[in-house]
């Protein structure tokens, strides 16, 4: 096959090019057989790519198309065989690339995988999808689409909406793939606080009011501020009676004052002391934590109970979560 692979370019083409270019082209056409017959699959697509950029041959885009099926780019190799029947077959090398490229057709088809998008949510807005970071045309959403085997990524982006998933297709598969539109978290303000933990909350004319909400949330933040406020303190008496019964068994007494500072007992003693202190450090901010997330929760409890439904007014309440400070912010 490959003694003949120049034989099959159109004359238009041979006229526009030189014959250093048409040596060029044959040489990297040779190659190609080369590396196809070697199984070097990747190396056979970029020297029959060259050679056909320089001069078109239906065989070059055969061997594109047999190659790109070996490397598991079915979708391109179906494509590009397809272009090979389609030409017309004006010699024999022709009808020879013709004879190849169905051949290989008809053993890719059973290999195709094809995928089927559904997406919900959208409603009437638009939305984008795309694989693997290529986009689908709108069009093709909800139609089975051949696509290539091996883990693939879906996409799926509105204004304020997205879903993702992440799919295996196996040569063959027929797999239809249904993402919900989900709306996406809005971002919480925080002014030049660092903010460990945000969710806005919004009052709403039915059910369950934002302030009412907004009392939960403060709450659970003052529970678990006095349970580690209560962790800390209790691991900082630990570590003094640590201290003072190391002290008590070496000196006597509960106190190791009297050591100097570089004896191993004393640095053992300090380090302990060291621990201690920056339990009850920790323990006092959960505990100051706390009160405030308490006392905002029953606040707001206290205000959503008096809150009138017959002129609701919209509230935003953000619990605010940062190293050294608790708070809330919002509209009241």
């Amino acid at each position: 096959m490959a003694v003949v692979l120049l034989s099959a370019w159109s004359a238009p083409a041979l006229a526009e090019t030189t014959d250093e270019a048409r040596a060029g082209a044959r040489a990297a056409a040779y190659a190609g057989v080369e590396a196809f017959e070697a199984g070097r699959w990747s190396e056979a697509v970029d020297y029959f790519t060259r050679a056909e950029s320089i001069i078109h041959s239906p065989m070059h885009l055969a061997y594109i198309g047999r190659a790109r099926a070996q490397l598991g780019e079915l979708v391109s190799a179906r494509e590009t065989l397809l272009k090979v029947l389609r030409e017309e077959a004006h010699n024999d090398v022709a009808r020879e690339a013709q004879a190849a490229a169905r051949a290989e057709l008809e053993a890719l088809e059973p290999r195709l995988p094809m995928l089927t998008i559904q997406v919900q949510g959208a409603e009437d807005q638009a939305f984008e999808v795309s694989v693997d970071g290529k986009s689908l045309p709108p069009a093709l959403v909800g139609i089975p689409t051949p696509t290539d085997p091996g883990e693939r990524t879906i996409l799926v982006t509105s204004t304020n909406a997205r879903a993702e998933r992440t799919v295996r297709l196996a040569e063959g598969a027929r797999e239809t793939v249904v993402l919900e539109l989900r709306p996406t978290s809005e971002g919480a303000e925080a002014g030049s606080v660092e903010v460990v933990s945000v969710s806005p909350l919004t009052s709403d004319t039915s059910g369950i009011s934002g302030l009412r909400v907004g009392s939960y949330v403060a709450l659970g933040v003052g529970v678990v501020g006095l349970g580690a406020g209560t962790f800390f303190a209790l691991r900082a008496n630990s570590k003094n009676d640590d201290a003072s019964r190391l002290c008590e068994d070496h000196t006597g007494t509960r106190s190791c004052a009297g050591l100097p500072s570089n004896d191993p007992l004393a640095r053992r003693v300090a380090a302990l002391d060291d621990d201690s202190s920056q339990a009850r450090t920790i323990s006092t901010i959960g505990f100051i934590a706390g009160g405030v997330g308490v006392a905002a929760g029953v606040t707001l409890f206290v205000l959503s109970l008096n809150e009138s439904k017959e002129q609701p007014v919209a509230r935003r309440v953000t619990p605010v979560l940062a190293h050294n400070y608790v708070g809330l912010s919002g509209t009241f």
